[in-house]
């Protein structure tokens, strides 16, 4: 009895073998085409953040994105966003972006409007993810471009073991009113949590950065009164600093330099983050934290 028992306990395993053999899980991917250029579309207008001023539509280069929590853009965001580093495939050269809204509408049902249609005036390139942003909707200006570039890398620790790192980029995208991008260039200044001492001012090169600017990746060195909790969430203290050039409306005497905001970020060491400052100097410089990299 007891060798049946062994055999009919073989001629299950191998009646159930090849059905869990079928049972592998399938997934939805495809090699990505390096002859394509790989664009993300940033809405970077001076609107309200409200529903009116969702994007529903995208249409990159004749090819239409429609709304499904993915493709759409609330202000001050980025398609496509809910996976961290993807991008729409297009073809590379210059890239025209179209962004539809759509409304209610109780005899027509819902109206799909154009908010924004333009052309940009930089190739976007093969291989390459490209930033394309959009920042004005008044005037059809063409889109900015930036290349997003590679995050860089860090071990946990430095060789004393008590510095640790992480990374940013920063862009200025912020009005001096509406319809009137800043004269000013923004500095960074980054202090220690502790005791307020600059340890570093970015950009580096001291002339600052312009409108529609951004840094390049900078690191950012963690010291242990920067570390919260054990699990390494870290604060790095920054203030931005205005310098607005002689001859500007708002000073036209003379250079004109305001603190503007004391900002923090809050991040965990190795992470990279791209910061969006923008918003109306007349009202309120705000900050907007996309595109985390990182092991957490």
């Amino acid at each position: 009895m007891k060798y049946i028992k062994y055999l009919v306990l073989a001629l299950i395993v191998a009646v159930m073998a090849p059905s869990c053999s079928q049972d592998k899980p399938e997934f939805n991917w495809e090699d990505a085409d390096y002859s394509k250029a790989f664009v993300q579309v940033y809405y970077m207008a001076l609107v309200k953040s409200n529903a009116d001023n969702d994007i529903k539509y995208i249409t990159i280069n004749g090819q239409e994105y429609s709304y499904d929590h993915n493709s759409m853009i609330t202000p001050y965001n980025f398609s496509p966003s809910y996976v961290v580093g993807s991008s729409y495939a297009t073809e590379p050269g210059k890239c025209t972006i179209k962004l539809e809204t759509e409304s209610g509408n109780d005899d027509d049902g819902y109206v799909r409007k154009v908010v924004y249609e333009g052309t940009t005036e930089v190739d976007v390139k093969p291989g390459i993810v490209s930033q394309v942003i959009v920042w004005d909707t008044t005037a059809n200006a063409a889109p900015h471009v930036h290349e997003f570039g590679t995050p860089p890398l860090y071990n946990e620790v430095d060789s004393t073991g008590n510095s640790r790192f992480a990374s940013a980029r920063l862009y200025n995208y912020l009005w001096d009113a509406p319809g009137k991008p800043t004269e000013a260039r923004l500095f960074f200044d980054v202090r220690r949590k502790s005791n307020g001492e600059i340890y570093a001012t970015y950009p580096e090169d001291g002339v600052g950065l312009a409108f529609g600017e951004a840094t390049d990746y900078f690191t950012t060195i963690l010291w242990e009164d920067q570390i919260l909790d054990s699990d390494g969430y870290i604060y790095v203290r920054q203030d931005i600093r205005a310098v607005w050039p002689v001859g500007s409306e708002l000073y036209p005497e003379g250079h004109e330099e305001i603190l503007l905001k004391n900002d923090y970020w809050s991040t965990y060491m190795g992470r990279s983050y791209h910061y969006f400052y923008h918003g109306d100097l007349k009202g309120n410089v705000r900050s907007k934290k996309l595109t985390r990299f990182g092991a957490k």
